[in-house]
């Protein structure tokens, strides 16, 4: 799939198994981020590995963007299917608000760059 490159992100799939969040996203509902982690679902769907998201460079995800994230969590869960969240020790949010959705499944392992 292609690359979405809005003005304040990007999303980027460089394989099957990755994806890799950047800049801010402020999209105005859960809803509204399932077009952009569309890929992600299937690819947690279908991978035999580990999924990853890269969220190193993500400087700001709203309440919305985590209820997103959320629900793939629990898609995981239900596939029961791992994913490893890349997370920067240099951006604070990412460790506390990944950290407290570990609590919806086990498999997710958070991974601090």
């Amino acid at each position: 799939m292609m690359p979405v490159d809005e003005e304040e992100y990007t999303v980027e799939h460089p394989d099957q198994k990755t994806t890799i969040l950047k800049g801010t996203l402020r999209l105005p509902s859960p809803t509204a981020y399932d077009p952009l982690l569309e890929e992600v679902k299937q690819g947690v769907e279908t991978s035999s590995e580990a999924y990853t998201i890269d969220i190193t460079e993500l400087k700001f995800l709203n309440s919305s963007g985590l209820t997103a994230l959320a629900r793939i969590f629990l898609l995981a869960r239900q596939k029961e299917k791992d994913i490893n969240i890349v997370c920067s020790n240099d951006i604070p949010w990412q460790g506390k608000s990944i950290g407290s959705l570990q609590k919806l499944w086990t498999g997710i392992s958070l991974v601090m760059k």
